[in-house]
């Protein structure tokens, strides 16, 4: 569930840098984990490599300029026609 965490830490992320689209980013994360048993989840968030995708996706984002972060995120909410 190495992903999980990756996608959680860009979700958080975007939340806080386009807050308007925070609740489109919350329900991404509900899509992505979407038939999931929720006692899964929590276990998966304990793992070594979760915290470790978490964190290490984390510092890599800090490094991007927020405007182009910003730009990124909001990218993301856009649907493609």
């Amino acid at each position: 569930m190495i992903y999980l965490g990756n996608w959680k830490v860009r979700l958080v992320s975007c939340s806080k840098l386009n807050p308007p689209g925070a609740a489109k980013y919350r329900e991404l994360g509900k899509i992505l984990v979407q038939g999931v048993p929720e006692k899964e989840l929590a276990e998966a968030r304990q793992t070594a490599e979760y915290k470790d995708s978490y964190e290490g996706i984390g510092t890599e984002l800090a490094k991007v300029p927020k405007d182009q972060a910003i730009k990124a995120c909001k990218s993301s909410l856009e649907t493609k026609k």
